[in-house]
């Protein structure tokens, strides 16, 4: 699902900003490492950088929106497709679930809004860190 991904993309980008050069992991990955994202070479220094990187641009436990308001604007007339799409990820993710009508599914109420967006921002932001580590210079 491609839904406002460019969006989420310039938040990462401003949190790249922000936060991403003050963070001395991410620093050696730009300095020392950037030529494993070039040749795809995904070994122990790209996956803990990308772990890194995620967890900190996307956390689960800190909302990137916080207010039902602009989380109900966010999600607009998606708001449907985008449930189904987390309800997928966390039944592909965490296993198949006993009730298919279950609303809430892990730790993501995916009826409360502000907790789909985020878990929505999380999902999204799986891809976008693995192609800014992949290119991270021209990204």
């Amino acid at each position: 699902m491609d839904y406002r991904k460019e969006d989420i993309k310039h938040y990462f980008k401003d949190w790249v900003k922000a936060f991403g050069s003050h963070h001395i992991e991410i620093i050696k990955f730009l300095k020392e490492d950037k030529d494993i994202s070039i040749t795809n070479t995904k070994d122990n220094a790209w996956i803990d950088t990308y772990d890194i990187v995620h967890q900190e641009a996307f956390p689960i436990n800190k909302r990137i929106i916080e207010s039902p308001e602009a989380a109900k604007a966010f999600l607009g007339n998606e708001t449907e497709k985008v449930r189904e799409f987390v309800k997928e990820f966390e039944k592909e993710r965490y296993g198949d679930l006993e009730d298919d009508n279950i609303w809430k599914i892990n730790e993501t109420n995916i009826l409360d809004d502000v907790e789909l967006v985020n878990k929505y921002f999380f999902i999204i932001g799986e891809d976008i860190v693995q192609d800014w580590m992949e290119d991270p210079i021209n990204y």
